[in-house]
């Protein structure tokens, strides 16, 4: 026992299921992202705990259906193969990524488009990227400059753009469109520090798309938690705390007493269960639309950005051109995401299309329509240490950041936090 906690303490946390800590039962509410990494992490160390989800299967807001021969995720999703919970949680080979290419195209005006490449990684995107109107030759070299770049101070990140120089143009034509489609906001109101993190990220990896769709991701992160710990549409209704325990009610009306639980649910859900609490519930919507073509429209894997400051489209993936297997159909399949509190109806967003001149040879068809009213959350804490309440521990997206990454490691900070109690 010794042995394994003088593991634990200096950071390798894995150690062999043979050694059990003794503590009665843990509970760990939420199948999401954060969910399965607290429960991988308790299972590796050998810790008595079982896992609610309110729905039948893993993932939370990660998931995918199959509509129509097409691998449809709800709402435009990507991973970043450089995120480091990523490469510390599963074997990210399985998940066979197919990425974007790093950059983005941009449309201005009626028939025109324009390249921002990373000529770093790609250097035959350095004249183009150079040449392109977005932006100044200053801009593209402060841009360069941002990569080792980070920032404590609490500013947003439109605010630290201006600090730092960058034009009025690129920051309506490439940072807007770009990191709008990102943090769900249009005016960049998200917190700097926040926004340095993810461009290291972007600028030392790849978006990618798994191959068998973003709900890929958690049903293989799952694999390591046995079928028996996992009960499935056990949803949480109440929850009261004692002095040694703590109570939960299940909507079926069940109740179940456990020593600890670790709440990995969104912030939304949480300020429900605990109002006592100051948990913000507010949250970030987005819409997604899916449309199929007969051919791929741009023979391209670049996400092409609505820069023109004109109608609902922030941005169009032309998901088939990055990874064919979301259509088992041979025909093209694009997403185009839409942050207006007004959602479009096809038809709005196709003439919307249409205007634009660079797919008029092309007949587009509708296919299905997601919208997340509850995406992403506004507050977060980036940085900060695991939230404890007594005997509950919190974990989440808003715990830390609002990204895979950030739901990824608040699961694991939950986990060793709950482990350095029991250690104690």
């Amino acid at each position: 026992m010794k042995e394994n906690l003088a593991k634990f303490k200096s950071g390798n946390y894995t150690i062999s299921t043979e050694a059990k800590f003794e503590v009665s039962m843990i509970a760990v509410i939420g199948a999401g992202l954060s969910g399965l990494v607290c429960a991988k992490i308790l299972q590796e160390n050998g810790i008595d705990y079982q896992l609610f989800e309110s729905s039948n299967c893993v993932g939370g807001r990660l998931k995918t259906e199959t509509y129509r021969g097409f691998l449809l995720d709800h709402g435009f999703q990507i991973i970043l193969n450089s995120y480091p919970q990523l490469q510390k949680h599963l074997n990210i080979q399985e998940l066979e990524l197919k990425p974007f290419e790093p950059g983005c195209l941009i449309y201005q005006k009626p028939g025109k488009t324009s390249l921002i490449g990373d000529p770093i990684r790609r250097p035959s995107t350095l004249l183009s990227t150079l040449t392109s109107p977005i932006g100044s030759f200053e801009d593209k070299l402060k841009i360069l400059k941002l990569k080792g770049q980070s920032s404590d101070k609490k500013i947003s990140t439109f605010n630290f753009l201006n600090h730092e120089g960058f034009s009025e143009q690129i920051i309506k034509q490439f940072f807007k469109p770009f990191f709008s489609g990102v943090f769900l906001e249009e005016n960049l109101e998200t917190p700097a520090n926040y926004f340095l993190t993810l461009y290291q990220l972007f600028s030392k990896g790849l978006a990618c798309l798994p191959s068998q769709g973003i709900q890929q991701l958690p049903q293989v992160l799952s694999q390591s938690i046995p079928s028996s710990r996992i009960h499935f549409k056990s949803s949480l209704k109440k929850i009261v705390q004692n002095s040694n325990n703590v109570l939960l009610t299940f909507e079926n009306g069940e109740e179940k007493t456990f020593s600890k639980v670790i709440l990995c649910l969104p912030s939304h859900q949480l300020a429900k269960l605990m109002p006592e609490e100051d948990i913000s519930s507010k949250s970030r919507s987005v819409t997604t639309q899916y449309f199929w073509a007969e051919e791929e429209p741009l023979k391209s894997s670049y996400l092409l950005l609505n820069a023109s400051g004109k109608g609902y489209v922030n941005h169009i993936a032309f998901l088939t051109q990055v990874n064919p297997q979301y259509s088992q159909t041979r025909k093209a399949l694009m997403s185009v995401n839409i942050l207006k509190k007004q959602s479009p109806s096809p038809e709005e967003v196709l003439n919307e299309l249409n205007s634009w001149n660079l797919f008029t040879h092309m007949n587009w068809n509708h296919l299905k329509t997601f919208h997340i009213e509850k995406a992403l959350p506004v507050s977060f804490d980036q940085g900060k240490s695991s939230i404890v309440k007594k005997n509950v521990i919190l974990a989440g997206d808003y715990t830390q950041t609002p990204s895979i990454e950030g739901a990824m490691y608040s699961g694991q900070r939950a986990a060793e936090t709950l482990l350095k109690e029991l250690k104690n």
